[in-house]
């Protein structure tokens, strides 16, 4: 056996294991879902082809929103998130346009009147909210809930300028709606947890009584001192200081039904309003 005869046997084999490697180095690509492999910036090449490393995570680059789309993304949770304008992390992080804080606030886009919201820092002099501007959220019925300010009744439609936040903000109340502020509870005409309060005397801006289904602010039973009808419990009333017996949880009546009023023999349905009163 010659020697050429080896060293041509040597390069065919040499070549066939060389196109071997080539094709499986080409065909070996692992199904690897977004997101289920763990990554490290540090690393040159963190992820596979098609995979971009994100918070630690190897992400599919066709999952990766554009830097200059959205407002608010997923950031359901406040500044920071996993989403902003852009990018995993906000309006910027790893990969979005500049920052760590989603371009709509704590849960995206600002919230408008009427809708939930979310406070931030409660009580604190910086404390502040995600409510659009123009409004403040307020807690109202075991929930967070955006509020319009006001400076005068016209600001309100439906309603008045007559409530103030604990941070002596002025809102607008609650909608005045028709309901039966001495009736038992739950036949108001209110829904669901809601109550009938009547909050004045005065008539509402639009013609009525001053009545508003809402819930309670306080447990102030019969006779307890309060500012609010709310501050009371449901089918009482609180008469402003400087009527008679005010200042105080009355039970509401119904000043037109001489013979059931609703009031102790001792005591008199007092008029609060053109259509309901209370006993004192």
């Amino acid at each position: 056996m010659s020697h050429p005869a080896r060293s041509g046997t040597s390069s065919i084999a040499a070549l066939a294991l060389a196109v071997a490697v080539a094709l499986v180095a080409d065909c070996y690509k692992p199904n690897i879902q977004s997101g289920g492999l763990a990554c490290a910036d540090s690393s040159a090449k963190p992820c596979p082809d098609g995979f971009t490393c994100a918070a630690g995570l190897c992400v599919s680059s066709s999952s990766i929103p554009d830097g200059a789309a959205g407002s608010g993304g997923h950031g359901a949770t406040g500044s920071g998130g996993r989403a902003g304008s852009g990018g995993l992390v906000g309006t910027g992080g790893q990969l979005g346009t500049g920052g760590s804080v989603g371009s709509g606030g704590m849960t995206g886009a600002p919230r408008a009147v009427g809708e939930t919201c979310t406070i931030t820092d409660l009580g604190a002099p910086d404390q502040s909210d995600n409510c659009q501007t123009g409004a403040v959220c307020v807690e109202d019925c075991a929930q967070t809930v955006c509020f319009r300010t006001c400076t005068a009744d016209g600001d309100c439609p439906g309603s008045s300028c007559t409530r103030t936040t604990a941070s002596g903000t002025r809102i607008c109340e609650v909608s005045y709606t028709a309901c039966d502020p001495h009736a038992p509870d739950g036949q108001q005409g209110c829904q669901g947890a809601t109550s009938c309060y009547l909050l004045a005397s005065a008539p509402a801006p639009g013609g009525g009584e001053r009545t508003v289904c809402d819930c309670a602010m306080g447990e102030g039973g019969l006779g307890a001192p309060c500012t609010d009808s709310r501050d009371c419990f449901p089918g009482l009333v609180c008469p402003v200081s400087t009527a008679p017996g005010g200042g105080f949880c009355r039970q509401a009546c119904d000043p037109s039904n001489l013979l059931q009023t609703g009031c102790l023999v001792v005591t008199a349905c007092n008029r609060y309003g053109s259509k309901w009163g209370y006993c004192y």
